[in-house]
């Protein structure tokens, strides 16, 4: 099963029973996201979970994060490799003159919390305009490639 271009937003109460311990990184296999943000719960008053007992240690809540996102992070990666020698339709951005390289999104990344598309051409590109780029690399997070016509 594959979510290409799908964000998805799950709020969730931790409750200390053994149940409960692991299905995150379970349900990330399972799903095989492009992309996830995984957040740690934090007790907000006025919220009837405020009050619930047996609230979660802050210590457990970060290796949670930490053992999803490292999961994460091994899909993501063979995700965007498989991109190599694509062609994606690229949305320029920004350019930064000292590394001479342009920056932009491709439709399956939503601005500012997905990664980028780092963009290298000889002639000039017009910012915020749209342009073929075949991938030649691929990291984690970002896609790497050039300008094709």
């Amino acid at each position: 099963m594959s979510n290409q271009g799908s964000t998805l937003q799950i709020q969730s109460l931790e409750i200390k029973k053994k149940a409960y311990a692991r299905p995150p990184k379970k349900f990330v296999k399972q799903i095989d996201f492009d992309h996830i943000g995984v957040f740690e719960y934090s007790r907000e008053k006025g919220t009837p979970a405020y009050e619930l007992k047996n609230q979660i240690p802050s210590k457990t809540k970060k290796l949670r994060r930490r053992e999803v996102m490292l999961l994460q992070q091994k899909i993501s990666y063979e995700k965007n490799k498989k991109l190599i020698g694509k062609i994606l339709k690229t949305l320029v951005e920004s350019y930064n003159s000292v590394k001479k390289i342009y920056t932009g999104r491709s439709e399956k990344f939503a601005p500012e919390v997905d990664g980028n598309v780092i963009i290298k051409s000889v002639k000039k590109l017009k910012l915020n305009s749209f342009y073929k780029v075949k991938i030649t690399k691929a990291d984690t997070y970002d896609l790497y490639g050039e300008v094709v016509c």
